[in-house]
C-alpha cells in the first residue's frame, strides 16, 4: 500500500477493482498462503485454512446466530464461516466496490437467504445496539483513524456474552516509530478491555506471519506485466517485508461483558 496515498474508501475501491480483474493474483494468494483454502474464499487478507477453522470455533456460532464481519472486503472468510456454522451474516465495509463484489459472490457460497452486505465504517456500522451474536474483523483495525472507536463500536453492536475475533499486527515494542503510525501503539488487548470486553486473549501467530512473508516474496518474484493488482501487491511487499521483524502477527479473542 502506498504510504503517500490516503487509506480511504477510494483507495480500497481501486484495490478491490484491480483484484477482481486479476486471476493471477487470486491464484498467487491461494497458492502462497494456503492451498487448502476453498477456491471461492479468494482471500484478500492473510488468513489460512487453519486460522479460518479456529475462528469459526472461537466465534461460538449456533444455527441462525448473527455474525457481523467488520471491514468484510469481498466477503470470502465471513461467508465461509457462515456456511460452515449455519449462521447468518451481515458484512460491513466502507468500499462500495468491495460490497458490490461481496454481494455478487453470495451465490457461490449458497447463502442467498443468509448473507447481506452493507456500506459502513469500522467505527460507525449503522447496526443497532446488541444486534450481533458474534463479531469478526480480519486484518483491518489498523485502518481506522482511531482504533478505540472500533472497539467501542464492536462493544455496542455485540450482545452481552457475544464473542469477538480480531486478527492483525501489533508492534513488538510499543512506540516503535520505525513502523507506520497506525501500528506504533496498537494494543488490541488494552483496546478491548477498555471498551468493555472480558476473557481477552492475544495469541502470537508466527505461522501466519511466515505465510504473509511467503506471499510477499512470491509477488516480488513474479513479473507483474500490465497486471495492476500484482503491481500493487509488489509495492506493498517492498514496503512491508523489511518491517515484518518489528511486528507480531496476532489473533485476538474476547467476550462482550455480561454486566
Amino acid at each position: 500500500m502506498s504510504a503517500s496515498r490516503p487509506i480511504d474508501a477510494a483507495f480500497f475501491d481501486d484495490l478491490f477493482g484491480a483484484y477482481e480483474r486479476s486471476p493471477a493474483i487470486r491464484a498467487l494468494m491461494r497458492s502462497a498462503l494456503d492451498e487448502r483454502l476453498p477456491v471461492e474464499v479468494e482471500p484478500y487478507s492473510f488468513v489460512t485454512m487453519n486460522a479460518l477453522e479456529a475462528i469459526a470455533q472461537q466465534l461460538r456460532l449456533s444455527t441462525d446466530a448473527l455474525l457481523v464481519d467488520l471491514a468484510c472486503g469481498r466477503g470470502g472468510p465471513g461467508m465461509w464461516i457462515t456456511r460452515a456454522t449455519g449462521a447468518r451474516l451481515i458484512g460491513v465495509d466502507f468500499s462500495a466496490v468491495a460490497v458490490t463484489q461481496a454481494r455478487a459472490r453470495i451465490a457461490a457460497f449458497r447463502l442467498q437467504d443468509r448473507a447481506e452486505f452493507r456500506i459502513g465504517e469500522l467505527h460507525a456500522t449503522g447496526l443497532t445496539d446488541a444486534q450481533a451474536d458474534a463479531l469478526l474483523c480480519v486484518d483491518s483495525v489498523q485502518f481506522a483513524g482511531d482504533p478505540r472507536l472500533v472497539a467501542q463500536e464492536a462493544a455496542r453492536v455485540l450482545r452481552p456474552g457475544g464473542s469477538l475475533v480480531f486478527t492483525g499486527w501489533e508492534p513488538r515494542e510499543t512506540g516503535d516509530h520505525r513502523l507506520p503510525e497506525c501500528f506504533v501503539n496498537l494494543d488490541f488487548g488494552g483496546l478491548l478491555r477498555t471498551a468493555g470486553f472480558d476473557e481477552v486473549a492475544v495469541t502470537h501467530r508466527p505461522d501466519l506471519q511466515r505465510r504473509q512473508q511467503a506471499v510477499f516474496r512470491r509477488a516480488l518474484a513474479t513479473d507483474p506485466g500490465r497486471d495492476r493488482a500484482m503491481t500493487q501487491l509488489r509495492a506493498e511487499a517492498v514496503r512491508m517485508l523489511p518491517l515484518m521483524p518489528l511486528l507480531r502477527r496476532v489473533h485476538i479473542t474476547a467476550v462482550r461483558a455480561r454486566r
